[in-house]
């Protein structure tokens, strides 16, 4: 017996349990015929150094986070490392550019850190954040030289860049943090089941009970006031200035990864079976997800990490799974000519 969602949202699983949802699911989830393919034109071995961030830098150099706590920076056209940044004694959740083009580091030794890239092409890692009493999993710059930590404390850090300090701490149990402006974001949570939105730093919002078992993954917008966000098996859209949820599709595979196209489509990497990690690009009309291609066995591992690159190429990593064959792979868009 294989898992199935009827139309009422009552989800039943190959061992028989039955999940009762609060909305129907989309049933109208449209798969169209390919139109076009990918092809691999570089590969990077990582050897037993899982791939945690894959991040384009405002200059077109890509960054990616490993396992063991290194940085590296690609450069921009022939994707040979340009730098190698031993930052962390663990691995590294996630990194982000700040608005003066510093990077900032999350990691599970419990710190941040503040890098600044130099003309030289070397570095300062100007300042290491440390106050959370847990591994630290994403931040946000909510404003100029202000940002806010996520941690598996269950707590929210807002910081100032300025002095390196703690301004205030909120707890909260949630491992995903997305801005929406200067006053507010929205944190999620896998183990409350439920979406929060907030504004100047008070919950004003809550969309509970959520159809999640195991977790949720990189989130991307829609537009100007539209969020995916993949959980399980499932993408939910959410909609930013009702805060509402608006709809649920049902994906043939776990959801590891979820991006912006340069169209405005969106990349997603499935997971359904050992070695059977895809690659999909899905366009969304308004009503439903259509299937715009979809690459398959890319990687040996699950692909948490899938990103659209400025010149058009897409970029993967694999971070998670049995083997030490991690690798970051390059693809190029071929159209077909029908």
């Amino acid at each position: 017996m294989n898992n199935s969602i009827d139309g009422f949202g009552k989800k039943t699983y190959a061992d028989g349990r039955i999940e009762e949802g609060l909305w129907e699911i989309n049933k109208f989830m449209k798969d169209y015929k390919d139109d076009g393919s990918l092809e691999c034109i570089k590969s990077i071995d990582c050897q037993d150094k899982a791939v945690k961030m894959l991040l384009e830098l405002k200059d077109g150099r890509l960054l990616s986070a490993l396992r063991d706590g290194t940085i590296n920076i690609y450069k921009k056209d022939s994707y040979e490392i340009d730098l190698s940044i031993k930052a962390h004694s663990k691995d590294i959740n996630s990194a982000i550019q700040l608005s003066d083009e510093r990077i900032l580091t999350c990691s599970e030794d419990r710190t941040m850190k503040v890098i600044k890239l130099t003309d030289d092409n070397k570095y300062i890692i100007e300042s290491s954040l440390e106050s959370h009493d847990n591994e630290v999993l994403n931040a946000i710059e909510i404003k100029n030289n202000e940002i806010i930590s996520v941690s598996l404390d269950k707590t929210l850090k807002v910081w100032d860049l300025k002095t390196f300090k703690v301004i205030t701490t909120i707890e909260e149990e949630c491992v995903n943090i997305i801005k929406i402006n200067e006053s507010e974001f929205i944190t999620i949570s896998p183990q409350n089941k439920c979406i929060k939105f907030w504004n100047n730093y008070q919950i004003i919002k809550t969309i509970n009970d959520l159809k999640v078992q195991d977790l949720i993954n990189s989130p991307c917008f829609f537009g100007n006031n539209k969020l995916f966000i993949g959980a399980d098996d499932i993408i939910y859209l959410i909609d930013i200035e009702k805060k509402e949820l608006i709809k649920s599709f049902e994906m043939f595979g776990y959801v590891l990864s979820i991006s912006n196209c340069l169209d405005g489509d969106i990349l997603c990497t499935l997971c359904n079976g050992n070695k059977n990690n895809h690659i999909s690009k899905y366009h969304y009309d308004n009503e439903n997800l259509i299937k715009i291609f979809e690459k398959k066995k890319v990687h040996n591992n699950p692909i948490f990490n899938c990103i659209q690159l400025k010149n058009g190429n897409i970029v993967s990593g694999d971070r998670r799974g049995q083997g030490n064959l991690y690798e970051i792979k390059f693809w190029k868009i071929l159209k077909k000519n029908n």
